[in-house]
């Protein structure tokens, strides 16, 4: 008898706990998936020598995102650079640097919650909304004709590049370390796998699904070592796109340093993009 209640509250015990996931995992799922850092007020690294002039950008009443634009001063081509869930880094300068080399102006900003951009701890809807403050900044106050906008997100900010081009006219998307989904994200880590995540996720950013609805020019590259975003899944997104697309596996590069390893790939990726800039109607 005594065994019998010991097992019966083991088990409820472990039923209690498997609610408790999955009670972590619908609520707590932002805090998984975002990850804000503290950043200066200026994080433009210095050693890049990059002329630029911090901009707030409004999105909603009474907030704002704080942004960097490196004006070029001569012609409209421009970058909307899309950051990971991280905020901005040193290494996305690099990245950034290689298009502004190429003659590109760049917008570079932080999604509500990073940096100093208004607070608020970020989520899907909110990042998308974010996105498409700045492509109005670009588009409406810099007057920028949507066919001269091209679209660098790296990691999760790929997804929301797919989903502002789904949204917007654009020149065309570069793709860096991006995902398939946030559902297929999940099943790379063992322990989620004995939980509904299908059933408990609203933070989807389903790219696999969005992606097969553009029609634009898509760079896809992805790192051959990169342990947080599968190489495969770079080439799962790449195979479902419409052309033109081109996809470049990197050999030695991670998740956090491509265009260190290889700014031939950024590179390429950028001239590639301009032979295939689409024409925007709308």
């Amino acid at each position: 008898m005594a065994r019998k209640i010991m097992l019966g509250w083991l088990l409820i015990g472990l039923v209690l706990l498997y609610l408790g996931g999955c009670g972590y995992l619908f609520f707590g799922q932002r805090r998984i998936i975002f990850e804000p850092q503290a950043q200066p007020p200026h994080p433009v690294p210095p050693d890049f020598a990059l002329p630029y002039e911090t901009v707030t950008i409004p999105v909603a009443p009474a907030q704002q995102l704080t942004g960097w634009w490196l004006p070029q001063g001569n012609g409209d081509k421009t970058l909307l650079f899309l950051h990971g869930n991280g905020g901005l880094t040193a290494y996305n300068f690099q990245a950034i640097a290689l298009w502004y080399q190429a003659g590109y102006s760049v917008l570079a900003f932080n999604y509500r919650g990073f940096g100093h951009s208004s607070p608020g701890f970020p989520q899907e809807s909110q990042v998308y909304a974010d996105a498409a403050a700045a492509y109005t900044f670009l588009t409406q106050t810099k007057k920028i004709p949507a066919q001269q906008l091209m679209i660098h997100g790296h990691s999760l900010g790929g997804a929301i590049a797919i989903e502002l081009a789904q949204q917007y006219p654009v020149g065309g998307l570069f793709l860096e370390g991006t995902f398939t989904s946030m559902l297929a994200m999940s099943t790379t880590k063992p322990l989620y796998r004995i939980f509904p995540v299908s059933f408990l996720l609203h933070q989807r950013f389903d790219s696999a699904a969005k992606i097969t609805q553009l029609q634009l020019p898509i760079f896809f590259c992805h790192g051959e070592l990169d342990e947080t975003v599968p190489y495969t899944m770079g080439g799962q997104l790449w195979a479902i796109a419409n052309e033109p697309k081109q996809f470049q596996a990197v050999p030695g590069a991670d998740h956090h340093n491509l265009a260190a390893v290889s700014p031939a790939t950024i590179q390429q990726g950028i001239t590639w993009l301009a032979a295939h800039r689409s024409l925007c109607h709308g």
